[in-house]
C-alpha cells in the first residue's frame, strides 16, 4: 500500500540533497513527486481515494479539493496549500525525465517548483506534529 506522506518526504528530502549539489533537472523531478505525494496524502486524510494524476495535473483539481475536505480532518492542512505556488507545476511533466538537460526549458520555474514543494512539506510537517500523520 503507498504510503504518501513518507514518499513525500523522501523525494523532497534528496531533492534538497540534488539542489545542494546543482543538480536541478532530478532535483526538480524530486520536488514534484513531492508535492505530488503530499497532496495525495491530504487527499488520504479527506477519506477519498487519491487520483493517479501527477503534480502538473492536480494544479487544476486543488481548489476543488480544499472546497470538498471543508470539515474533515485534513482541510486545514489544503487550505495552507498555496494555490499561487502549486500553479508553478503546470509547466512541470514527468516526460522531463527523457529530455537531455539542455532541452528542458521549463528549468527556469525550477524556484518555484521548488517553492511550492517547500511549501507542501511544511504543511504536512506541521500534520505530522498534530499527530495526524503517524
Amino acid at each position: 500500500m503507498p504510503n504518501f506522506f513518507e514518499a513525500s518526504r523522501r523525494h523532497f528530502s534528496d531533492a534538497e540533497y540534488l539542489q545542494n549539489d546543482n543538480r536541478l533537472p532530478n532535483a526538480g523531478q524530486l520536488y514534484g513527486f513531492s508535492a505530488e505525494c503530499g497532496i495525495k496524502a491530504l487527499i488520504e486524510k479527506t477519506g477519498a481515494k487519491p487520483t493517479k494524476d501527477h503534480a502538473h495535473q492536480l494544479v487544476n483539481l486543488l481548489p476543488t479539493l480544499q472546497i470538498e475536505a471543508q470539515g474533515r480532518l485534513s482541510a486545514q492542512y489544503l487550505a495552507k496549500i498555496d494555490q499561487k505556488k502549486f500553479n508553478a507545476w503546470g509547466t512541470w511533466h514527468t516526460d522531463q525525465r527523457y529530455e537531455a538537460e539542455k532541452d528542458i526549458s521549463q528549468m527556469k520555474d525550477f524556484n518555484d517548483w521548488y517553492a511550492s514543494a517547500k511549501n507542501v512539506s511544511e504543511v504536512l510537517e506541521e500534520g505530522r506534529i498534530d499527530g495526524v500523520f503517524l
